[in-house]
This record gives structure tokens, C-alpha cells and sequence, in this order.
């Protein structure tokens, strides 16, 4: 079906020099456009047309047709037209802009391309030596643009303008670009225990435009009834590659129950550059958890509590506590090491008498270094009162004392460790 619009063209009483058409002083020439759309947007044509003084006095009134008073005589004297107003193509692709022009041999016809899009100015395009390029107009009336290896920048409605004489004529084309989405998930088919987790994700990449509607679906067994939409599906970010289409995921996370075997869940995707919806289904098993399994999974979860414990178990070690005495600040460190200022720490007790019994007698090292001068009581797994008594501060060593580090480190090579006891004690 086709939609035909006749409308007047006001020429402001100038008269449009047309090769073939005499010049006249008075009586000019009525002129008119005309639009002819393919109700499906398959086609478009436009012209002008004209009428002579000649033409209008032999119009005859009368009914031509139902709903037409009067029958016109007209002439047309140049016309445009396109067979193909909305066009649609692939990224990377060549893609022809189909346009068209009739006129008078004798008249000078001239045809440019312009490229608008929205919210930015019209962009004149050129049409030689780059990625756009007009067919030599040989027949005459050929004015189609070639463009190359479609980028998304080339996205937009063309004008086709062709211009002659003073009569100006355009034919609109839309180019827009499509790209189809891939479509993939992570399984094809599942075969899981009751109570079993398993993560579906349906991958849709590098598609275009942005505008796309995917969804999970749980098909039914019987035939006659309609699937139904998965809850609670997430969706990742949308990503754009450096060639401006998008990917993005859609996933949700499945607690297989004995319902569910059998079933089959459907990833369906709708875009504008599919014809019809893309799917991807995953298969669905699902068994009875028996007590064999049940039993392996608390072995399994017995045995990483028992490696975890011994692990832990074999990072406790004994440890060494350097006291200074009136402020009690020490040093923990690993049994075996040295003293280090570099790892200070609160006791968890401060020296004193805790109730425990005396001190057994000290070793030969051990009594040799407490009777060294400026009162140094060294104990193994005990605190006593002695380690209570103001030393006066004039017997205390300087903590930043490089001879102080370096008695210590030879009383602590002296004293030896008692498995039973956590920790010793040196008080100063």
C-alpha cells in the first residue's frame, strides 16, 4: 500500500528557469511536491511537479474518481527516490546507501551525502578517498554511497541531496547497526546430590545495541505448558569492548531437590538483531542423598577440623618474657629466640608471688649469672617477691643498652626450658 501526498510549492512569484520551459512576463508557472511512502517503509519517492499556464486552462472539473473534484494536469520535472529507507548492518561489514534521482538531460544535477545524528550538527560527508564512496554515475541517476567496513560511528540517517537548478530534492536513510549477542552457559547438563549447590550463568557477549532482555526459565516436563521465570536471578555489570558492543551475565545459584530432576533450565535471549530468540538449556539430574554420602561428608569435615587444630597446634611455641622491672613492659617472643625491641607487648601477668612453691635451685650457669652485679634474679617458670623489689634506678640498665642486650641474650642461652612450664621469666 502506498501513501501519496500532493502539496503546493510556493516559488514567492519568481520564476524557476527549467531547461525546456519557456521564459513568460506574466503568468507563471504553479508548482507542487510530491511524497510517495510505502506504508511498510519499503520505498519512498519525491518530486516536483509543475503546471503550466497552458495546463490550468484546460483543467476540467468534474469526478474522476470518488472523493477527487477535479482532474489536474501536472508534469514532473525531477524526482528522488529510495528503495531502501531503513538499512541495517553488521559492525565491519560494507553497506550500500541506495539513492536515485530523474531529470531533464539538459539540466545540471549535482548530489551530496550528509550525516546527521542526534543532538549534533549535520556532517557533510566526503566521498572520495576515505571509507565512503559514490557509484559512477553511469546510468545517469545513480547517486548510492558505499561505506567501508561500518564502524559505530558511521551510525546515523543519511540525507542524499540532489540539487537542480533552484529545485532542492532529499531522500532521509537510516543506517543503524546491529550486532548478534553470543550466547553460551557454563554446563550443558548436572548431575547433583539433594541438597547439592550449583551456580548457572548464561553469558551474553559482545552484542549491539545495549537494549537486550534475557531470562532463566524452568521448562515443564508435559507438553501444554508454559515455562516458568526463575527467581531471584542476578545480573552482572555491563561491560563495553573497545569496539563498542556489550557483554554481561546473568546467573543464580541452584539448590537441587528431587523436584528438579529430570528439568531442564533455558537461558532465552531477545534482541534486535535476532530474528528469533537465542536458548541454551542445561539438563538437570538430580539423586536422593543416602547416608553413605552423609557419612563421607562428616569424615571429610572431621578430617579438615583434626588438620586445622594440628596446624594450629604446631604454631603455639613456647615463649620467653623479657620484664623490665618498676614498669613491667616485656617482649614475647618465640622459644628459643632472643629478646627484640622491636616486638614489645603487654604480660599477661605482672611479676609477683602467684602461689606457686619455691624455686628449685638454680644451675651452675643459672646461679653464676644471678649473682652478676646490679641485682639480675633469673627464674625458670616462676615469679617470686624478689622480682617485686625497687631496684634502685641507679643499678637499672638502660633498656637501650647494647651491653644490657647482650648479657640478656647470654643468660638466655644459659637458662634451659622445662616442657611443662609455658614460659620463663626474666626480671630485671
Amino acid at each position: 500500500m502506498l501513501d501519496c501526498r500532493i502539496s503546493p510549492y510556493f516559488t514567492a512569484n519568481t520564476q524557476i528557469l527549467w531547461p525546456g520551459r519557456k521564459v513568460k512576463a506574466h503568468g507563471l508557472d504553479t508548482w507542487f511536491t510530491c511524497t510517495i511512502e510505502h506504508a511498510a517503509g519499503k520505498y519512498t519517492a519525491t518530486a516536483f511537479l509543475v503546471q503550466g499556464h497552458e495546463d490550468r486552462e484546460h483543467q476540467t472539473p468534474g469526478q474522476l474518481h470518488q472523493g477527487i473534484a477535479e482532474q489536474t494536469r501536472v508534469s514532473a520535472v525531477l524526482a528522488a527516490r529510495t528503495r531502501l529507507p531503513r538499512v541495517r548492518t553488521a559492525l565491519g561489514k560494507d553497506v550500500v546507501l541506495d539513492c536515485a534521482f530523474a531529470a531533464d538531460p539538459r539540466a545540471a544535477v549535482a548530489v551530496r551525502w550528509a550525516l546527521r545524528k542526534k543532538g549534533r550538527h549535520e556532517r557533510y560527508i566526503a566521498t572520495s578517498g576515505g571509507r565512503a564512496e559514490m557509484f559512477p554515475q553511469e546510468p545517469r541517476g545513480n547517486a548510492s554511497l558505499l561505506i567501508r567496513r561500518v564502524e559505530l560511528s558511521d551510525e546515523g540517517t543519511y540525507i542524499c541531496t540532489v540539487e537542480a537548478a533552484a529545485l532542492v530534492l532529499e531522500q532521509a536513510i537510516q543506517l543503524q547497526i546491529t550486532e548478534k549477542p553470543t550466547v553460551t552457559v557454563n554446563v550443558n547438563s548436572l548431575s547433583l546430590v539433594e541438597g547439592e549447590q550449583q551456580k548457572l550463568v548464561c553469558d551474553v557477549r559482545n552484542y549491539y545495541p545495549a537494549d537486550i532482555h534475557v531470562q532463566w526459565l524452568r521448562e515443564p516436563q508435559s507438553a501444554g505448558q508454559l515455562p516458568d521465570t526463575v527467581p531471584n536471578v542476578l545480573t552482572s555489570s555491563h561491560l563495553r569492548s573497545s569496539n563498542g558492543t556489550y557483554s554481561f551475565s546473568r546467573f543464580f545459584l541452584l539448590t537441587a531437590t528431587l523436584r528438579d530432576n529430570g528439568h531442564t533450565y533455558t537461558c532465552r535471549v531477545e534482541h534486535s538483531s535476532l530474528q528469533a530468540p537465542i536458548r541454551r538449556s542445561v539438563t538437570v539430574a538430580v539423586r536422593e542423598a543416602t547416608s553413605t554420602t552423609w557419612l563421607l561428608l562428616l569424615l571429610l569435615l572431621g578430617l579438615t577440623g583434626c588438620l586445622v587444630a594440628s596446624l594450629h597446634h604446631l604454631h603455639q611455641g613456647y615463649t620467653q618474657c623479657y620484664i623490665h622491672s618498676n614498669n613491667e613492659a616485656c617482649s614475647k617472643v618465640p622459644r628459643g629466640a632472643h629478646p627484640s625491641r622491636t616486638q614489645p607487648r603487654q604480660c599477661n601477668a605482672p611479676c609477683g608471688d602467684r602461689g606457686h612453691a619455691a624455686p628449685p635451685a638454680p644451675t651452675a650457669p643459672a646461679a653464676a649469672a644471678a649473682e652478676e652485679p646490679r641485682g639480675r634474679v633469673l627464674h625458670r617458670g616462676y615469679r617470686t617477691r624478689r622480682c617485686q623489689g625497687n631496684i634502685p634506678a641507679p643499678h637499672l640498665p638502660s633498656p637501650k643498652s647494647p651491653k644490657l642486650w647482650k648479657e640478656t641474650e647470654s643468660v638466655l642461652r644459659t637458662v634451659p626450658f622445662y616442657p611443662e612450664k609455658k614460659s620463663t621469666s626474666i626480671c630485671i
